[in-house]
């Protein structure tokens, strides 16, 4: 079986998490930061903050409200996300972005009759950006409302501009206006302008796809200049991020002016517009005689000309008209367009009904592509222009801009890309190199330091080399280790004052772990699964149901199999995970789960399966309290609850020091760090792996993944090793939201971060560990003879192995009340104070443990009998608990304890299940 070792490494580095995205992502993170509240406070003050940051709130709210969901780190979205990133897919869709560009006019230079093949490509290409654009905002939290996205927006939506069923043309319909109209309303000028803008508006909008090469361009994808900076990683990123900045904002500004300066056109009509709406009234004026002579009752020319009067006349017309209309073909004989077809007949509304086709003597004929005929309607004339040669150089033309476009988009991008380099690159660089060059001295000097300090020291951090990190990175790794060297350095002797009595510098002792250096032989408890059947199915009455609400549950007194069906109760009715539950987790496997977790803990008086329900129950109460669903998901919920059950399982009722001394096996499996720890995490997942017991074959293997180690971690803090820990942690997160934990809103501090998230979830769970001090006084009295048993016991073992007894496990010299004092002021009361300060609704536990500490303090009292001045220090350092205690209960709870922390913890999960089975 594979040894369930903690990651502490970060998840990713620092260059990775700034060069992995876009250029957009960086600008909103860079203006705004992960919550609403600091979106604000980066604005330097409340007025501007205020005025200029409500849309970054706004989109960084909504950014907030989406993650909490859970989607964007769901492995569908991941997924999807990085098949669009990916480099097969922005290739293709490369090839489509140049088929967006290009394809529309290369079809007008090539005068195809028909848009079909057109429309179908083009669609297509639709439907891809489409997409992308669809599956981006629904899997890229940064990426929506992003520049990008509306970049994207208006380059998808200005292609149905060239799709001939959207709002395009078609190639198969001429251009139709009337004489009439124009002259009389103006409508017709109206028309064309409109046409025309409409014909820009798509070229404004395929020159906004030119943005999307951008991603493409080498020095907004790599670091451009990779002279001499291999080793100076966040002077590059700054230098990346700088150029992108600065390259997508000139590229705007470029395609902008490119875009708009042409909209200015519309304005003027143009002059050739005129000429043929000029020559088409000289016609018609013209064949008013000729209609005159045929007469408007002949139902045909023919019918007219057989009579000789109207005949002479209507021939006499007719060469005048055909005199026009070679003056007309020569007018435009020196031009790329001009007319190819006159025809003489008579209008009727809409219609127009041919009479006779008036030869024309001119070069041009009917174009293949109809869009580019201009037909000109009158009463009695109705005249075809050829415009295909001055469509193909418009055509030609918008593929030069767009060539252009790009041209002066890359090249001014590189020139910035070197200006920014030699400006701000390379100062910084030699200021970052001289802060790595320091940072590795001061590895080198630390990692020899630890060393030598391990050599005399039972406890220790163990050593790391320099990792490939960014400077800030560095720094941050130089003072934490320069403070756990501190640490080490200060370990060898119990911090003491001089009013502390032996009692009390015990339990200072037994909470720096002194070390002992007689090793005995190799004999401790062993711990062996017992494989057991599962227990029959048990219900819980409705009184220890309604007994969940309550800080007075006590599972100490209920059956193993009550128990189980308690532990079960609590995962499948908790209204923060129960959805989650029923989905993806049978009831068959999960009791089965629960029997075999409950067989593999041992008989210890302290360390048992009542513990595990215990703790399970208090941080099901904490995140009740602490409203976690609004920052916590339902999985995370979940798994807090399953390692909170099989947090202890296997426990050999000794601690990690004890097995570490004889060389136990858990000590060199796991190489004397948290062996105890190690092994409830392998057992846990061991019994979950058999198949009647796998509560999570319904999982996926990513999601599976992510959450065994988180759980791994957050079992490992609960090593009293790391309680230190775990109070710096939280008190560290704290002062940097403390304005969001005051307001009671801690998600948006917690959520954006997977490390502070990790850090709650941990806290949480070492909390309720150790809370015994914290309950009410009957169960918090109970708890701690049953642990003081425990440690008199192994305290016995010791003695009779020839090992000095450790801090608090010596029955003949340990008080057990005073050791309870000492154990509240010195550990408990750091932790409560950081936990209510992240979650208000958690004071409870301060009131209750200012309570105790004053009963165990008459207690003390009362057995010892001490002397004056001895019982005045323990008194001094009882109030001093109580004014800190009382600093951390709100007002309205100050003066009364609270049997119940609340009345309304089970009112939705009892609408899950109204008893309590498993």
């Amino acid at each position: 079986m594979a040894v369930p070792v903690e990651n502490e490494d970060s998840d990713s580095q620092f260059s990775e998490e700034w060069v992995g995205t876009t250029a957009s992502q960086e600008t909103s993170r860079s203006f705004c930061d992960d919550t609403p509240h600091h979106c604000a406070q980066n604005r330097g003050s409340k007025t501007l903050s205020r005025q200029g940051s409500l849309a970054c709130r706004s989109r960084q709210l909504i950014h907030w409200h989406l993650n909490r969901m859970g989607w964007h780190d769901s492995c569908v979205a991941t997924s999807i996300r990085r098949f669009l990133r990916g480099q097969l897919f922005s290739a293709f869709t490369l090839l489509c972005l140049l088929i967006a560009l290009f394809l529309s006019e290369v079809w007008t230079i090539l005068q195809v009759a028909t848009n079909a093949e057109l429309d179908a490509i083009l669609t297509t290409v639709f439907v891809v950006f489409l997409l992308e654009l669809l599956g981006l905002s629904l899997t890229d939290m940064s990426y929506l409302f992003g520049f990008f996205f509306w970049m994207d927006l208006l380059g998808t939506l200005s292609i149905t501009f060239d799709i001939s069923y959207m709002a395009g043309q078609d190639a198969t319909q001429p251009l139709r206006v009337s004489y009439k109209e124009h002259i009389s309303s103006g409508q017709n000028m109206v028309f064309a302008r409109t046409a025309r803008a409409a014909r820009l508006e798509a070229r404004a909008g395929r020159l906004g796809r030119v943005l999307k090469i951008l991603r493409f361009l080498p020095f907004l994808l790599s670091t451009g200049n990779q002279r001499s900076n291999s080793q100076v990683k966040t002077a590059r990123v700054m230098s990346n991020q700088l150029t992108n900045f600065l390259s997508i904002r000139v590229a705007f500004i470029t395609i902008s002016i490119a875009g708009m300066l042409p909209l200015f056109g519309l304005l003027r009509h143009p002059q050739a517009d005129d000429s043929m709406v000029a020559w088409t009234e000289v016609l018609d004026r013209t064949a008013v005689p000729f209609q005159a002579a045929v007469g408007r009752n002949s139902s045909t020319l023919a019918t007219a000309m057989a009579m000789p009067l109207e005949g002479a006349m209507a021939l006499d017309e007719a060469l005048r008209l055909w005199s026009e209309v070679r003056l007309f073909a020569e007018f435009y004989a020196a031009m790329d367009y001009g007319p190819f077809a006159v025809k003489y007949g008579e209008r009727h509304g809409d219609s127009f009904y041919v009479v006779l086709d008036v030869p024309v003597p001119s070069t041009f004929t009917s174009p293949r592509r109809q869009s580019s005929a201009y037909i000109i309607t009158a009463e009695l004339v109705e005249a075809s222009f050829d415009l295909s040669a001055p469509d193909r150089k418009e055509a030609a033309a918008t593929v030069g801009l767009v060539f252009f476009v790009i041209v002066v988009m890359c090249s001014f991008g590189l020139s910035m890309n070197n200006c920014v380099y030699s400006t701000a690159l390379t100062p910084l660089e030699k200021m970052l190199r001289i802060v790595r060059k320091r940072c590795a001295e001061i590895f080198a000097y630390t990692d020899n330091l630890e060393r030598r300090v391990c050599e005399t020291s039972s406890h220790c951090t163990g050593t790391s080399t320099m990792a490939q990190t960014s400077e800030f990175e560095m720094l941050e790794c130089v003072l934490e280790k320069m403070a756990d060297i501190a640490k080490l350095l200060t370990a060898e002797e119990p911090e003491t004052k001089d009013e502390m009595s032996e009692g009390e510098i015990m339990v200072l002792n037994w909470m720096q772990g002194s070390r002992v250096t007689t090793r005995a032989a190799n004999k401790s408890p062993t711990a062996t699964m017992v494989r057991v059947p599962t227990l029959p199915l048990v219900v819980a009455p409705d009184s220890l149901i309604q007994g969940l609400a309550s800080t007075d549950f006590d599972p100490l007194n209920l059956s193993t199999e009550m128990n189980v069906a308690m532990a079960g109760y609590m995962i499948t009715a908790y209204e923060g995970c129960c959805i989650w539950v029923q989905a993806y987790v049978h009831e068959r496997q999960l009791r089965s789960f629960l029997t075999q977790l409950a067989a593999a803990y041992q008989p210890n008086p302290f360390h048992n399966f009542a513990h595990a329900v215990d703790v399970e129950h208090c941080c099901r109460t904490y995140m009740t309290l602490a409203k976690a669903k609004d920052f916590l998901s339902d999985v995370a919920q979940f798994w807090l609850l399953i390692a909170a059950v099989g947090h202890d399982v296997g426990h050999t009722g000794v601690n990690n020091r004890f097995l570490v001394e004889i060389q136990h096996e858990l000590a060199m499996r796991y190489n004397d760090r948290s062996p105890l720890e190690n092994m409830h995490c392998a057992r846990l997942f061991e019994i979950a792996s058999q198949p009647q017991s796998n509560i999570f074959s319904q999982v996926q293997k990513c999601l599976f993944n992510e959450m065994r180690k988180s759980m791994i971690a957050a079992i490992l803090h609960t090593d009293v090793a790391r309680h230190d820990e775990i109070v710096r942690g939280i008190c560290l997160l704290y002062q940097i939201n403390s304005e969001a934990f005051d307001a009671q809103e801690p998600g948006p501090a917690i959520s954006p971060s997977n490390t502070n998230m990790q850090l709650v979830l941990n806290s949480l769970l070492h909390t309720a560990d150790v809370s015994n001090t914290m309950k009410p006084w009957e169960l918090c009295q109970r708890l701690a003879h049953l642990c003081l048993d425990e440690f008199f016991a192994q305290g016995d073992l010791e003695k009779a192995s020839g090992l000095p007894v450790q801090t608090l496990n010596d029955r003949d010299r340990v008080n057990r009340s005073h050791s309870q004092v000492g154990f509240g002021e010195f550990l408990i009361l750091p932790l409560a104070t950081g936990m209510i300060r992240l979650f208000p609704r958690l004071d409870y536990l301060a009131l209750h443990l200012s309570q105790n500490m004053q009963r165990w303090s008459d207690l003390w009292r009362n057995e010892v009998k001490p002397g004056p001045e001895e019982l005045t220090r323990v008194q001094l350092r009882v109030q001093r608990v109580a004014d800190e205690c009382a600093k951390l209960v709100r007002g309205e709870d100050r003066k009364r304890p609270r049997s119940s922390c609340f009345t309304v913890l089970d009112g939705t999960s009892r609408s899950v299940s109204k008893r309590g089975t498993i």
